[in-house]
């Protein structure tokens, strides 16, 4: 086999298109900075990553059939109510006692005419109730703590019979929907 000089062949003299895979040696060690993003959706599957619905540190997403996901701890900043399994409804039902309402309750029903205590508004931004007047009483009255005010054009004290209340803390105060 004839020997070719050193510096003979180089990219003048190399086809476009002549290069196959197995031309390439696999210890070639192409520098990432060569290679070309692959920006076209459907071009990479999934089996070619790390990819996974289960709970697997340091791997991609992957969701199910059902477009679900398997996670550990989530920790994520949220601006609103997180909802959906785990999110916590309380029920009140209790005659005669004040209920006082805790960063993981959202929906309260109100049976009997009582006084419901908003907790403290600092620091629980977006945080959202709804309470429900289900008596035949005229209100339901709404307390707050550390002087914190209840403001919207729909708020006069209170939750009329048969209607509910929205509220939502803006981080210092609770705003009515």
């Amino acid at each position: 086999m004839p020997t070719i000089a050193t510096d003979a062949v180089n990219t003048t003299k190399i086809a476009n298109g002549t290069i196959l895979n197995e031309d390439i040696d696999a210890a070639a060690a192409i520098a990432d900075s060569k290679l070309a993003t692959i920006a076209t959706a459907g071009k990479v599957s999934n089996m070619a990553t790390t990819a996974t619905e289960s709970n697997t540190p340091s791997a991609i997403v992957a969701r199910d059939a059902s477009g679900n996901f398997s996670a550990g701890t989530i920790t994520a900043t949220s601006f609103g109510r997180v909802t959906g399994t785990g999110a916590k409804f309380a029920f009140y039902e209790t005659a005669g006692v004040d209920y006082f309402i805790t960063v993981n309750d959202y929906y309260i029903k109100v049976n009997t005419p009582v006084i419901v205590k908003l907790p403290s508004a600092v620091g629980i931004a977006g945080q959202r109730f709804v309470i429900y007047n289900n008596t035949s009483a005229a209100y339901t009255s709404i307390g707050t703590t550390s002087l914190q005010s209840i403001t919207g054009n729909t708020y006069s004290g209170g939750v009329p019979a048969g209607a509910a209340l929205k509220i939502f803390s803006d981080g210092a105060n609770w705003l009515v929907e």
